[in-house]
């Protein structure tokens, strides 16, 4: 099973397709039988560049059997080849576009959404996050397009985990508060709001810990030059503890749920400019009631690094 025992399919085919006498029967079904084996063979030796052009030449016979969503099927799993290679991103963008122009033709919606969904974990994969985030609001939009609200959410999460794992912090907070704001109106969704109104708090906090605290407070003549106006307002508690207390009017469950508490002990540790408090605060919740998954652990590594980094500049000044 190679690539060569591929291409000899490929040339078998592009043979019969291109006869002007055929007669075995269908010279279309019978290019694509050929086809059909010949990707199997790249796909079986890894060779997904060559299953990726041999799928995007069988468009044209499943368009000439008068098979339209089998077309929309093969630009599809093109499009998946294409991107898995790392490599032809626009090869891929064009097999996609098409493939979702023939399911939204045939009123297919909720497919074209799982194609959206399906190519954002393919470029998740590839660690290629913009491409992913893009394709995951995608995939939201055509879920709630199609009433697949349930959909939704998960799309959404993902678009928020992975900006602010791009240090985009500002939109994936208003997700997150959006998300846990919807789950609010169900009685039994409500406790699905809180671990979204945690992930909203980080995001705030993150954001006043972006900053390269160093290149803002320069050192000269081997010393921190504090910068007031930075160091005054960047690691401020005041505005996430409104957050918190805004998130409680709307959940009164959040104050004392497990939620609650990490949120409440890590803005005690920012009032207090202290990591140990930061650090009780993260273990209780670790130790007592769940670990973190790796977004949440990355977000808390992030504050605790520009925390330290703010706070001991602070005291050096």
């Amino acid at each position: 099973m190679s690539k060569e025992e591929g291409d000899r399919y490929v040339a078998q085919a592009d043979k019969k397709m291109n006869s002007l006498f055929n007669f075995s029967g269908n010279k279309w079904q019978d290019g694509l039988d050929l086809y059909e084996k010949a990707i199997a063979m790249y796909k079986l030796s890894n060779n997904w560049i060559p299953a990726a052009k041999t799928l995007r030449d069988t468009v044209q016979i499943y368009q000439k059997l008068k098979n339209p969503l089998k077309a929309a099927a093969a630009y599809a799993e093109a499009a998946t080849y294409f991107a898995k290679s790392g490599e032809h991103a626009d090869d891929a963008q064009f097999c996609l576009d098409k493939a979702i122009n023939m399911y939204v033709d045939a009123g297919k919606l909720f497919r074209a959404a799982e194609l959206e969904e399906e190519m954002a974990q393919v470029y998740e994969e590839e660690s290629d996050m913009l491409s992913a985030v893009r394709h995951y609001r995608k995939a939201a939009d055509f879920y709630e397009a199609d009433n697949h609200m349930a959909r939704v959410p998960r799309c959404l999460q993902k678009v928020a985990q992975l900006d602010s794992l791009d240090e985009k912090y500002e939109d994936p907070a208003k997700i997150f508060e959006i998300m846990a704001y919807g789950f609010l109106k169900d009685k039994m969704l409500r406790v699905k709001a809180r671990p979204l109104f945690l992930s909203a708090v980080l995001c705030h906090i993150a954001k006043q810990t972006k900053r390269d605290f160093q290149s803002a407070c320069p050192v000269i003549d081997g010393e921190y030059e504090k910068d007031d106006d930075y160091l005054g307002n960047e690691i401020d508690a005041e505005p996430v503890r409104e957050k918190f207390e805004e998130y409680i009017e709307k959940d009164y469950t959040l104050k004392d749920s497990a939620e609650g508490k990490l949120i409440n002990g890590i803005i005690k540790s920012m009032e207090k400019q202290s990591i140990p408090k930061f650090e009780d605060a993260v273990r209780t919740y670790n130790n007592n009631y769940k670990e973190f998954d790796e977004w949440t652990t990355t977000i808390l590594l992030r504050i605790k690094s520009g925390a330290r980094k703010a706070w001991t500049v602070g005291s050096l000044v």
